[in-house]
């Protein structure tokens, strides 16, 4: 009776005014409110920290896919200036796809142009979406030598805007790591120097 006694004493001690050590806690509701706003916290940092990443993810895509837009069209419109009117043909493969045949200047003989093999640009490789260029004997037809350069093309055209001027246009689709679809379309005139 006396350890009952004691106990019920000591607990009234420490639950009186006077007592200068208090218990201290925190209640349940005090528990759950600071919970609930530190997962809030969490879950914002986590939230900004995925949308940057999405975000790095598709820049590096768009980056990519204008490395490959640059490349292609500059290989296209390098050759492309060097060759002559007559020495270019547009073929008209379906509606999202032109191939161009072209032929640039090999050297000059008794003030003569001496032409290259046929050059041909077109869309090959595996799905169809790279960049083929192919060298052809213009004598026999012959497939001397076909180089895949860029990939990510869906569409190339190429429209005859004067006799020699030749406009091309270039689409490029690539999806991001994280889902995101980019396209490019890049145009570029050019014009043929050898008349």
């Amino acid at each position: 009776m006396r350890k009952f006694n004691m106990l019920f004493l000591i607990r009234r001690w420490f639950k009186s005014k006077n007592n200068p050590v208090k218990i201290a806690g925190f209640t349940l509701l005090e528990i759950i409110i600071s919970t609930a706003v530190f997962s809030i916290i969490i879950v914002s940092i986590f939230e900004i920290l995925m949308s940057g990443s999405r975000i790095w993810l598709t820049s590096d895509a768009q980056l990519d896919i204008h490395s490959y837009a640059r490349v292609i069209m500059q290989k296209i419109t390098n050759e492309l200036k060097q060759s002559a009117p007559e020495k270019v043909r547009i073929i008209t493969v379906n509606e999202n796809e032109d191939s161009l045949l072209l032929q640039t200047p090999a050297g000059f003989n008794n003030g003569q142009i001496q032409w290259s093999n046929q050059i041909q640009f077109s869309l090959g490789g595996e799905y169809k979406q790279q960049l083929v260029r192919t060298v052809i004997n213009p004598d026999n037809g012959q497939v001397l030598e076909a180089v895949e350069y860029a990939e990510y093309i869906t569409g190339m055209h190429f429209n005859q805007l004067t006799e020699d001027r030749i406009e091309v246009v270039l689409v490029l689709e690539r999806n991001s790591i994280a889902g995101d679809a980019i396209q490019l379309q890049l145009v570029s005139q050019v014009a043929m120097r050898n008349q």
